[in-house]
């Protein structure tokens, strides 16, 4: 069990944060085991874990801590890979806001959550899933994506002028000065959700590039690819997806996952029974895994850790954690890091 994963083409869009920063960033990605001109295929991903930690490697090479902010200006339609092709040759804005949010899952995945619409009278809400608590391990990405969505919609749009505006999760950093400049429109902090809100009257404008026969074809190759995630993995594969999701502060039911599935509570066991494993043994494991993933690849405090796997309290996620690995969170950091020294 990963935390995620991203598509290569995410790499490129950092990489070119970094060399505008006047920095060659191809010895550090070497650092990382990554090659750029070795990164041929949009399908090539890499686990967010490393990501992450790419990405605050980059920011203290470079001693710019806005350097999100520089990826989501700069993103090239290209990172969203078939999904930013989708909404290149979208007809308006609001069918290609769905391209890059329906297809999301075609260049990354994330244990935290995907990315979602909901709409009102007045407006669209473009939301991201919460990855609190932020570090510099994390922040980086929230601002680059909502950046890059904003971005991506402003070139489409015929004429370029949006009505937006941008909510972050975290408290006002300390170059919060920058985000206006970037994002040129209304920026709120330490919101309940992170979300690029567009004006209804901005979802009608038409994509200067739209192009109705690559539209219908992209869309089927899209919703062909998407299904092949879906539906070639076993049930109980899509069940830990949804238990990955939904272990963030809380305790996913039998009964909340099956609903998820389409499937009655009754269903739900009879398939897990016929793959020889149980809906209790899944949420276990991914519990574990994902508690192994967390202390060893991210810098999260046991506390934190114990939060998102839906602990009642840190003292009980490390009773857990020695019962599953013989071994405290902290000794199994520290073998990590003496390992990767």
């Amino acid at each position: 069990m990963k935390l995620g994963n991203v598509s290569v083409t995410y790499i490129e869009t950092l990489a070119n944060a970094i060399h505008r920063c006047g920095i060659n960033p191809a010895p550090l990605l070497k650092e990382f085991g990554l090659i750029l001109s070795e990164l041929s295929d949009e399908q090539q991903q890499v686990s967010i874990a490393r990501f992450m930690r790419l990405g605050a490697a980059a920011i203290t090479l470079t001693q710019e801590p806005g350097l999100g902010l520089l990826m989501g200006k700069h993103a090239p339609i290209q990172q969203w890979g078939l999904a930013g092709l989708l909404a290149l040759s979208a007809p308006n804005m609001k069918s290609a806001i769905t391209a890059l949010i329906d297809y999301e899952c075609l260049t990354s995945e994330s244990v935290r959550g995907k990315s979602s619409l909901d709409y009102t009278e007045n407006s669209c809400h473009i939301n991201f899933y919460s990855i609190s608590p932020y570090t510099v391990y994390n922040l980086f990405i929230v601002e680059s994506v909502l950046l890059s969505w904003l971005q991506t919609l402003r070139w489409l749009a015929e004429p370029e002028q949006l009505q937006a505006e941008v909510f972050f999760e975290f408290p006002a950093p300390a170059y919060a000065n920058k985000f206006k400049p970037f994002f040129k429109c209304p920026v709120h902090f330490s919101q309940p959700f992170n979300k690029l809100v567009i004006s209804a009257s901005s979802l009608t404008k038409c994509n200067r590039f739209k192009h109705q026969v690559m539209y219908n074809s992209l869309l089927a190759t899209c919703e062909q690819k998407k299904k092949q995630l879906t539906f070639s993995a076993r049930w109980q594969e899509r069940v830990v997806r949804i238990l990955s999701r939904e272990l963030h502060g809380g305790q996913p039911t039998l009964e909340f996952t099956a609903a998820q599935l389409g499937l009655s509570q009754w269903t739900l066991r009879r398939k897990l029974n016929e793959e020889s494993t149980s809906f209790q043994k899944l949420l276990n494991q991914t519990r574990l895994d994902l508690a192994l993933n967390y202390v060893k690849e991210t810098p999260l405090s046991f506390a934190e850790i114990a939060y998102l796997l839906g602990f009642s309290s840190p003292e009980a996620f490390q009773r857990a954690f020695k019962r599953w690995t013989t071994k405290t969170p902290g000794q199994v950091r520290q073998i990590e890091l003496h390992h990767s020294s």
